[in-house]
């Protein structure tokens, strides 16, 4: 498979510090309590947004078994005991327990019929929308194609078009209050507004191709289509809570 597009360089000392307090401690001095060293027993500290780290990536690192998943919950805590908020995507509802026992919201979508759903289309107060473009762009390049391919230059720039034509036209209509129980548009939306591009007039026969081989891939994920129920209904779940 061709990851080159997408690969992340590392700098060397990230990759040297990977493990220091194996031997030594990294020297922060405050943060999450990570353990002692095996050498002196020194209490060993992991402040994620101290100055001297390039980023807050975090990489943990371990066989089976070994307490990946424990030393997560415990930044986690560590998080929502210093005011922060955690967002955790777990597979496996390891993370279960922890919401029961500090509060928070479980959502597993998919599970059953009427799942909760979070839209992707959302726009708090605030959000810049030009961000919100960008990820509505990447998450329908992976709803239109198969993993690791992306979409042809063209696509991409009628769908980009067309996703802010769907909110120019939401916040036209809810001006008009054409749509009070309705906040923020749905994929169902988007959908219609290709429709009506593709029957247009004035598009060229290669523009209303475009367009009718984005509405074939994207049926299944509006209205009544089989991932309807978790990309096209309205939010319901607390995204503000501390813990999702």
């Amino acid at each position: 498979v061709d990851v080159s597009r997408r690969a992340r360089r590392w700098h060397s000392a990230s990759i040297g510090n990977g493990l220091p307090y194996l031997a030594h401690s990294p020297g922060m001095p405050a943060g999450f309590p990570l353990g002692f060293t095996t050498r002196g027993g020194e209490l060993v500290a992991l402040d994620l947004s101290h100055p001297s780290l390039p980023n807050w990536v975090a990489v943990v690192l371990g066989r089976q078994g070994s307490g990946k998943t424990f030393v997560t919950q415990l930044f986690t805590l560590w998080t929502l005991y210093q005011g922060g908020r955690a967002t955790i995507i777990d597979r496996a509802g390891h993370y279960r327990a922890l919401i029961a026992l500090r509060g928070g919201t479980y959502v597993a979508l998919g599970k059953d019929p009427r799942p909760p759903t979070i839209n992707a289309w959302d726009l708090r107060p605030g959000e810049d929308l030009r961000r919100k473009v960008d990820t509505l762009l990447a998450l329908h390049e992976i709803m239109l194609t198969r993993p690791g391919q992306e979409l042809d230059p063209r696509t991409e720039a009628a769908l980009e078009r067309a996703i802010k034509a769907v909110y120019e036209e939401h916040a036209r209509r809810r001006a008009a209050g054409e749509l009070p129980d309705q906040p923020h548009p749905l994929e169902r939306d988007l959908i219609r507004h290709l429709e009506r591009e593709a029957r247009a007039g004035d598009v060229t026969a290669a523009e209303r191709e475009i367009r009718r081989a984005l509405l074939d891939t994207l049926q299944p994920y509006a209205g009544e289509g089989r991932y309807a129920p978790i990309t096209d209904r309205p939010t319901t779940v607390d995204v503000e809570t501390a813990l999702l």
